[in-house]
This record gives structure tokens, C-alpha cells and sequence, in this order.
């Protein structure tokens, strides 16, 4: 558990009243990874959500050849940035990361119990509405940097 203040930084949670930080907080741990530990693997199940508070995380996807199964090429997609969140896919279906997170230093976070704020979702509505408003807004942006990235990479 963790204090509500802590949440209260992330914008992701602008949504939250009083009431509903004091509740996130209590299934949210504070969690450091060491540079070069793996936050989540592409396919792993995701059941947390990830928000940094200090150092810097790097994005790799995996693109494996369907013909020739150990044929594959790995691909940075971008860092993730103190105040950011990692793990997003913990609240969609189907509960699986798709991208690979590493520390790229020593960095710090919180783990936000994925199943149980969807449980909260379900029981608010509102919460849930405002929260998928919230995680739609979140993958346009990232979607956004790694275009750009991409771009990048071919000029």
C-alpha cells in the first residue's frame, strides 16, 4: 500500500475522487527494478499497471517469423518517461502485454493492481467510463510516439 498523494501526481487518475485514491492506494506497491530487469515480456500476462516514478524504461517489440519459429528481430519502440504509465494493456483484454519493458537504469514505481481497479470500474460506471476515457486518450498518445519513431527510423 502506498499513500493516496503518491497517485495523485499521475493524470491517468485526475478522474479518482478522494474517496476512490484512498481505495486505489491500497492495492498499489512501490517497486524499484534494477538496470536491464524486465518489467513485463511481450505476451506475459498483464495483470499490473505501472506508473514511473524516477529512471527510465525502454519499449521493445518482438516480431517472430510464423515459417521459421526461431527466426525473430526485436525493435525499440520508444522510453517511457518519469510520470508515465507502462503496462496499460492490464486493463484490456486480453490481459497481455505487447511490447517488452526494460529498466534502462535503475528506476522506480508503483505496480497498481490491474484486476482490482478493473473490479472498481465495474462497480462505478462513471469511474469506469472516465477510466477507459482515460486509457483511450493514453494509447492515442503512444501510438502518436511511435509513429513518429518509425518515421524517424526511415528517413
Amino acid at each position: 500500500m502506498i499513500s493516496p498523494e503518491a497517485l495523485r501526481k499521475y493524470p491517468f487518475f485526475g478522474f479518482l475522487s478522494d474517496e476512490d485514491f484512498s481505495k486505489v492506494a491500497t492495492f498499489t506497491e512501490e517497486i524499484v527494478w534494477e538496470e536491464g530487469e524486465a518489467l513485463f515480456n511481450i505476451h506475459d500476462k498483464a495483470d499490473q499497471l505501472y506508473l514511473l516514478e524516477s529512471g527510465d524504461v525502454d519499449l521493445h517489440y518482438k516480431v517472430v517469423d510464423d515459417l521459421v519459429s526461431d527466426k525473430s528481430k526485436e525493435f525499440f519502440v520508444g522510453s517511457i518517461n518519469p510520470g508515465e504509465l507502462i503496462g496499460v494493456s492490464a486493463l484490456l483484454e486480453p490481459f497481455e502485454y505487447t511490447a517488452s519493458a526494460v529498466a534502462a537504469e535503475q528506476s522506480k514505481g508503483f505496480a497498481v493492481d490491474g484486476k482490482k481497479l478493473m473490479s472498481l470500474a465495474k462497480d462505478d460506471p462513471k469511474l469506469g467510463f472516465a477510466m477507459m476515457t482515460q486509457v483511450a486518450k493514453f494509447t492515442f498518445e503512444r501510438l502518436g510516439r511511435v509513429r513518429v519513431e518509425l518515421a524517424a527510423a526511415r528517413n
